[in-house]
């Protein structure tokens, strides 16, 4: 025996779903960067524990990061607002890598290594950059290598005697294979 429906099934339509994505704040979203590709386990906190507990003995000020990004100074934005479709462009990755290196409380922040292909940028010829703690480096392809990091630490390593004689400092940063080749021949004094 069949039983007979008391409502009719609803109907969605495009205006329900539009209102539907409205009300739970869904929209067409570019995803971008790395974060999604970290893996989660065990292996990963048991790092994090070892950080924590390395710097647990490294007095506030005394903890320093460095890490590196890159600038596409030419690529043109992959997506915005505009009333017509647009041919979309070749991405020009035309680029300058950038190091940062601060301490944990940012009061000490070392100067600013910028790597482009150029010796002498054209743009930036009139640009004093000892005067903005900047210091230009320049290779084929525009990136960190291992004899730049050599270089990079050894001043480094002379600020750090400099600020901070004889006491304990935590250096962090990433296991890029430059950063590696380049401490095991430059080690710290």
């Amino acid at each position: 025996m069949r039983v007979p429906l008391l409502n009719p099934p609803p109907t969605f339509g495009p205006k329900w779903l539009a209102l539907f994505k409205e009300r739970h704040s869904i929209k067409r979203r570019i995803f971008h960067g790395e974060a999604g590709s970290v893996q989660q386990d065990a292996g990963v906190e048991a790092q994090m524990e070892a950080i924590r507990n390395a710097a647990a003995d490294v007095p506030v000020g005394n903890r320093y990061n460095m890490d590196q990004t890159a600038l596409f100074w030419r690529m043109f934005p992959s997506s915005g607002l505009a009333t017509t479709t647009r041919p979309g462009l070749k991405k020009d990755k035309a680029r300058i890598s950038l190091a940062f290196t601060t301490n944990d409380t940012g009061t000490d922040r070392f100067e600013l290594w910028a790597v482009g292909k150029a010796k002498e940028p054209r743009a930036l010829k009139k640009f004093n950059f000892q005067a903005h703690k900047v210091v230009w480096k320049s290779n084929q392809k525009a990136w960190f290598t291992s004899v730049l990091m050599e270089q990079w630490y050894q001043p480094f390593f002379a600020h750090i005697q400099r600020t901070k004689p004889g006491q304990k400092v935590l250096f962090l940063l990433d296991n890029f294979s430059a950063h590696k080749k380049a401490l095991e021949a430059c080690p710290p004094p």
